[in-house]
């Protein structure tokens, strides 16, 4: 008996099969690199990490958070408005840029003015307590200043007692005209009396002696 004829077609469905399969892993995508999100949101590619550090560094004006949304513009929408000559803050490595230049430089404060009910009392307690001793005194006044090398503390033998009723800030270079000139320009109105000397009264009220540094 003769060997069967075998069918023209034999084995070409396998072959068919592999060819199949060697065109689908050429034409796979390759993996995705591991700084790149597989998900998108819109459509859009996230941007990767390397991408965002190169953003450009924008400035935060005061007050500022840097967050956004309804709970953010709620918290912070009793905040000031700044004004456009304040100082800003960059978003990106916090560096803060110069503020504007004001009419007086402060270097410290001068002295602070305290009204007591016994003057020799708080002499004594500023003596033995701190080490401050009596620079000058304006006795007809009763004005007591005491300090190391320069003046800490002014007592005054006046009523009401118990409160600080100005404080003084040094200010470089000093010039009473030029300091009345330029009070008026932001508005203010410069005052001179004994118990002050040469003042301006802050938002609050409070007395503000300028003295030389």
């Amino acid at each position: 008996m003769s060997d069967p004829v075998p069918h023209p077609n034999e084995g070409l469905e396998d072959d068919l099969a592999t060819r199949a399969a060697n065109r689908m892993k050429k034409k796979s995508p390759a993996k995705p690199s591991s700084n790149v999100s597989s998900k998108s949101v819109g459509g859009e590619v996230p941007m990767r990490y390397s991408d965002r550090k190169q953003d450009t560094c924008q400035p935060r004006a005061p007050g500022d958070t840097g967050r956004s949304g309804p709970v953010a513009r709620e918290r912070f929408s009793n905040l000031q408005r700044p004004s456009a000559n304040s100082a800003q803050t960059h978003r990106c490595c916090g560096r803060a840029d110069a503020a504007p230049p004001t009419p007086f430089a402060s270097s410290r404060i001068d002295h602070v003015s305290i009204q007591v009910n016994d003057l020799q009392r708080s002499i004594d307690f500023y003596r033995k307590v701190f080490g401050l001793e009596i620079l000058n005194q304006d006795e007809p006044n009763e004005i007591v200043r005491m300090g190391t090398t320069r003046i800490i503390v002014s007592l005054h033998h006046k009523g009401p007692t118990g409160i600080v009723d100005h404080f003084a800030i040094a200010v470089d270079d000093f010039d009473r005209e030029s300091a009345m000139q330029s009070l008026a320009a932001l508005g203010l109105t410069a005052e001179q009396n004994l118990d002050y000397g040469f003042y301006v009264r802050d938002p609050e009220g409070i007395p503000v002696q300028m003295v030389a540094s």
